[in-house]
C-alpha cells in the first residue's frame, strides 16, 4: 500500500515481529510481547511471526516451489510497515534458525524489493543472560537489515541478566533499563510515522 493509499483509507500502521529464541518462556518472547504492549498503546497494529518450522535454506527446494510456509511469512513482512527483531546471541551471532528465516524470506532475489523495501523501519532488541545484553549480534545485525533495504532504527535495545530482568507481569524491572527501552520503542514509532504513516 502507498503512502497516498494509506492516507486515503486511513489505514493503521502495522508492525510484526520475529523472535530469535524457541525456548517456552524465552526472555525474548517477554521482551518482545513487551514491545508489542508498548507499540499496541499507540494505536500500532502487531502481528508476530513464526519461523521454527522452515526447513534449512536450499535453492533446489526454493527451485521446486517456495514453501507455502515461507510464502505466508514473507507476505505478512511485505504487508507491514516496521519489524522488530527479539534476538538472543548465540556464539557472538544471530541464532541459526533466525538467519534461516531471513534468508528465506529475502529470496529470490527479484523479490527483495517487494518484502523488505519501500523505507519499512526495523528495531533490534535482545536479552542475554550475561551482562552484555546481545551486543555482539546487534552489531552484526545492522549490515544485514541494510543489505535487506530496511531502515534501521538507530536506538537498540539491550537487556542483559534476562533471569532478573522481568517481573511477573512481563515488565522491565530496572528502571534505566526500561527507559531505554521505551525511549528506543518511541524512536521507533517516530520513524514509522515519518517514513510509513
Amino acid at each position: 500500500m502507498t503512502k497516498d493509499e494509506r492516507l486515503k483509507t486511513k489505514a493503521k500502521l502495522k508492525v510484526v515481529g520475529i523472535c530469535g529464541s524457541l525456548r517456552k518462556d524465552s526472555f525474548n518472547k517477554k521482551l518482545l510481547n513487551l514491545i508489542f504492549k508498548s507499540l499496541s498503546s499507540k494505536g500500532i497494529e502487531v502481528e508476530e511471526l513464526f519461523w521454527e518450522d522452515f526447513v534449512a535454506y536450499n535453492e533446489d527446494v526454493q527451485n521446486a516451489g517456495m514453501p507455502a510456509n515461507v510464502e505466508a511469512f514473507k507476505e505478512k513482512i511485505a504487508q507491514a510497515d516496521g519489524i522488530v527483531f527479539a534476538s538472543p546471541e548465540y556464539n557472538f551471532s544471530l541464532p541459526g534458525g533466525l538467519k534461516n528465516a531471513i534468508d528465506w524470506a529475502s529470496r529470490p532475489d527479484e523479490d527483495l524489493e517487494r518484502v523488505f523495501g519501500g523505507n519499512k523501519v526495523a528495531l533490534v532488541g535482545g536479552v542475554s543472560s550475561g551482562i552484555r545484553g546481545t551486543a555482539r549480534m546487534q552489531m552484526i545485525m545492522p549490515s544485514i537489515c541494510q543489505d535487506l533495504g530496511l531502515v534501521l532504527c538507530p536506538a537498540q535495545i539491550l537487556v542483559a541478566s534476562g533471569a532478573e530482568a522481568f517481573d511477573e507481569g512481563g515488565n522491565l524491572i530496572k528502571e534505566n533499563t526500561a527507559k531505554q527501552t521505551q525511549k528506543a520503542i518511541d524512536k521507533f514509532t517516530e520513524l514509522l510515522g515519518k517514513l510509513r504513516g
